[in-house]
């Protein structure tokens, strides 16, 4: 008899003898996602058989996995800033590095004027949304409306998803990020957040096993990986209100490309901050109107 308790342990085994690691997490996540409760119940539960359904099921979830099949997909859901947020193929998954960007908005507006007492909210979009994490988060947390846009359906499939699943006041935009016509559909703009497309042909020819089954969409950058740096400001520029700001995710060593760019489209303030590794993750800038 092959109880749940049982059942981890082989899991957790075969996963450390493929060199995935940590094993044990992932095996409580896939555990999960095939029962539905908790890993800590199952990792303890030494009386309840498995059955073949059961088995079955893990046992294609684990082959997948071992020849690097992403675990997000393979659960359907993944965490972001504290929020849940279904995923699959057909849409970049979550990482905690973008919380970096969910940090500094937030801490943009602290103690600024957007709040209960003013009566004004922030009017935020964020560009390129894939699974909506971003534009969900923010909303949650500055509790106002926020409007995320893009254009692949299998990524709006789960951005829609997302919104329901965490009843944030998100307005989703089915468009070309790159196209003036979606810009002229949207409202006078507060802040613009953009995690676009940012590896280059040089990236992409040595992706990792897990990343290759994401969408090249939401992955491929152009030949240096700057192409949606380079055509989102001028484009949007004008969207932004006095004072409004522009912060983009960026990828390694991207950060003087990106900084040049929002200089030669008119924004001033330009800076940068690094996620909780060091690396340089977002750049951002500032547009301020002159008095006519």
């Amino acid at each position: 008899m092959i109880t749940r308790r049982k059942l981890y342990i082989n899991v957790k085994n075969l996963l450390e003898t493929a060199d995935i690691e940590p094993a044990a997490f992932e095996a409580s996540c896939l555990l999960e996602s095939v029962y539905g409760v908790p890993a800590d119940r199952l990792k303890t539960d030494d009386a309840t058989e498995c059955t073949d359904e059961e088995l079955d099921l893990l046992q294609s979830k684990l082959e997948r996995r071992i020849v690097g099949y992403p675990l997000q997909y393979l659960v359907g859901s993944w965490e972001f800033y504290g929020y849940p947020f279904k995923v699959g193929e057909g849409v970049l998954i979550p990482r905690s590095d973008t919380e970096t960007l969910v940090d500094f908005i937030l801490e943009h507006f602290k103690g600024e004027t957007h709040d209960k007492q003013s009566g004004k909210q922030p009017v935020i979009a964020d560009l390129c949304c894939g699974s909506g994490c971003i534009a969900v988060a923010l909303a949650k947390k500055l509790n106002t409306r926020v409007y995320a846009v893009e254009l692949s359906e299998d990524a709006l499939f789960y951005a829609k998803e997302n919104v329901a699943l965490n009843n944030a006041d998100v307005k989703i935009v089915q468009g070309d990020v790159l196209s003036a016509r979606t810009a002229e559909s949207l409202p006078t703009l507060d802040i613009i957040v953009c995690n676009p497309p940012y590896l280059s042909i040089e990236d992409m020819s040595s992706l990792q096993d897990e990343v290759s089954y994401e969408p090249s969409m939401a992955l491929y950058g152009g030949e240096e990986g700057l192409d949606f740096y380079r055509n989102i400001p001028p484009i949007w520029k004008n969207k932004l209100s006095d004072g409004g700001m522009i912060v983009f995710e960026i990828g390694i060593g991207q950060e003087k490309a990106c900084s040049a760019i929002l200089s030669e489209n008119g924004f001033t303030d330009i800076g940068s901050r690094d996620d909780l590794g060091g690396i340089t993750r977002i750049v951002y800038g500032v547009m301020r109107r002159t008095e006519e």
